[in-house]
């Protein structure tokens, strides 16, 4: 009997998990630079799916639209990341320093 309540565990866990890569897979957050004036589009896979420019930077200087950028995309890895491990916690129950990090999932 004590094999079997493992083996239902094991299975509900991997259930969890799947639903978890799922829903990681179907995630879309928006990233923005700090003054707003960039913003882009960013799946689970951290695959930016697009990028929007405010038109008053195109007459900036290309270093300061650089950063901006950068800085869009950096906010965007932040929250797939964060969404990841809320997916993975909601998952498998673990926390912070889940020994899942350890399998290579997106945002460890």
């Amino acid at each position: 009997m004590f094999g079997l309540d493992i083996l239902k565990k094991a299975q509900e866990f991997q259930a969890n998990l799947a639903a978890a890569k799922d829903e990681i897979s179907r995630l879309v957050v928006v990233g923005q630079s700090d003054n707003g004036f960039v913003q882009l589009q960013m799946n689970g896979r951290f695959e930016v799916l697009s990028l929007t420019i405010n038109p008053a930077l195109y007459e900036q200087d290309k270093s300061i639209i650089s950063s901006l950028i950068i800085s869009a995309m950096n906010n965007a890895s932040g929250k797939v990341r964060e969404e990841t491990a809320k997916a993975l916690e909601k998952a498998t129950g673990m926390g912070p320093g889940n020994p899942l990090a350890s399998l290579g999932l997106p945002g460890f």
